[in-house]
């Protein structure tokens, strides 16, 4: 199994947090509004992918840790990301996909929100049903 750093976007105590980032952090009832995979670190930028309302899906994402707060745990990933990534490549953000993993009765319609896009690339179960605090709970509890 390989390793994984999965990177967690803070919405709570965060002055560069939009109202939006804050509203998702509420509903999930975490700190964090968003996660990705981190692909490449180079100084303080950091490169990922993952399935992002406002780049329109899975996708690359940047983010700059001087300053977008961010926090990090590393991971043995179950499956291959970056399979999973090519496969998915492009897909559509789904807002709907989003509610569900705080409301589970809702069926499920397809598409990707940013947990339950990271929960399957790393080959969780229930990975539809993870919501961003599920994901940064579990890697608390397996990671390094």
């Amino acid at each position: 199994m390989a390793k994984v750093t999965i990177l967690f976007y803070r919405a709570k105590g965060n002055p560069r947090a939009t109202l939006l980032d804050k509203l998702v952090a509420h509903i999930d009832g975490g700190i964090f509004s968003h996660v990705e995979i981190v692909t490449k670190v180079d100084g303080y930028l950091v490169e990922t992918v993952g399935c992002h309302l406002f780049r329109g899906g899975v996708s690359r994402g940047y983010y700059d840790t001087r300053i977008d707060s961010c926090e990090f745990i590393t991971v043995e990933a179950l499956d291959n990301g970056a399979a999973f990534f090519q496969a998915t490549k492009g897909k559509w953000y789904s807002v709907y996909a989003a509610l569900r993993t705080r409301w589970h009765w809702l069926p499920r319609l397809g598409g990707w929100c940013c947990s339950s896009w990271v929960a399957a690339a790393l080959g969780w179960a229930n990975a539809d049903l993870l919501g961003v605090q599920d994901v940064y709970e579990m890697a608390e509890l397996i990671g390094d």
